[in-house]
């Protein structure tokens, strides 16, 4: 086997290299797939005032996932190591977008240092990241045969967005919902899509339990992972998000396989809306469908539950 050639590589930093944090915020805003969040990330707004003017600064950058819908990542930048100032303004941000919020999106703070495990506050950091939803991701920088090379590693994730075969975590979350808590925060309709498609699953004989204590969605559980996730939606009763249905071939790089064409051709004919989500869950549960109540009558939507049920272990 002939010898390969082997580049010559040097570490480095953003100062080292020459850039600062307006190339940093100009680089992701060029290509959102590089923060590492998905390929449905889409960067909406930068340097964004306060809510209501309120508070010094403006937030970095504020993202949403075009398929998820419902999620928004505040993501406040900075070279070096993190600090005490920038951590707390990541959390300050992160709270007052929260707290404004008009469509009961849910929003996730993002901080880009970097330096992170190795700071004073990582345990701090590594608390609020299934607490609070925090998401953290380490600057890498190298020169390689002259050119710059910059990329973002995720150092810390909460559980719904780790990867793993398991799924959806199955450990308790400090303030976690309650039934009670669920038919005080979302419409009538809502909670007669959730009654209906209990009913029609247990017609179905797709046995599971409940899960209300999730901040976002009501979960469906077989065994121990979450199988069905229903989420609130303004323009259709629910959003459930679906594991890939027995007989399936697998997805390749996050990619959809070929039978997801053929599922979203036939429901859309029907006015049934799905979309490939790869995101949600690391990927356990990619089929993302919009629904109302009277649709669960319908066979095709019958045969997705019951196949995605029969697919997961």
């Amino acid at each position: 086997m002939a010898a390969r050639e082997v580049a010559d590589v040097t570490h480095h930093s953003l100062s080292t290299l020459g850039f600062d944090e307006a190339w940093l915020e100009t680089w992701l805003q060029k290509d959102p797939k590089r923060l590492g969040l998905g390929s449905s990330v889409r960067i909406v707004r930068a340097q964004m005032n306060q809510p209501g003017g309120k508070g010094p600064g403006r937030l970095d950058l504020q993202a949403v996932d075009e398929a998820l819908e419902n999620r928004v990542y505040d993501i406040e930048l900075m070279r070096g190591p993190l600090d005490a100032d920038h951590g707390f303004r990541t959390l300050d941000y992160w709270a007052r977008e929260q707290k404004a919020e008009e469509d009961d999106r849910e929003h996730r703070p993002v901080v880009i240092a970097e330096q992170l495990r190795s700071s004073r506050y990582w345990t701090l950091l590594e608390l609020l990241a299934d607490r609070l939803g925090l998401i953290g991701l380490e600057i890498r920088c190298m020169e390689v045969q002259g050119k710059a090379v910059v990329w973002l590693e995720p150092v810390l994730l909460p559980s719904d967005m780790r990867a793993g075969a398991g799924g959806e975590g199955t450990s308790a979350v400090i303030g976690a919902l309650t039934e009670s808590d669920w038919k005080a925060r979302t419409t009538r309709e809502f909670q007669s899509f959730v009654v209906g498609l209990r009913q029609h699953a247990k017609e179905w004989d797709l046995a599971h339990k409940v899960v209300w204590s999730a901040k976002s969605y009501i979960g469906l559980w077989k065994n121990s992972r979450c199988w069905c996730p229903i989420w609130p939606r303004k323009d259709a009763s629910g959003r459930v998000y679906l594991p890939l249905p027995a007989g399936w071939a697998p997805a390749v790089d996050g990619q959809p396989p070929p039978e997801f064409a053929a599922l979203q051709q036939d429901l859309t004919a029907i006015g049934v809306s799905v979309v490939w989500a790869w995101t949600y869950n690391a990927g356990s549960n990619p089929i993302a469908v919009s629904l109302r109540l009277e649709q669960l009558d319908l066979p095709l939507v019958r045969k997705l539950f019951e196949t995605s049920w029969a697919g997961m272990s």
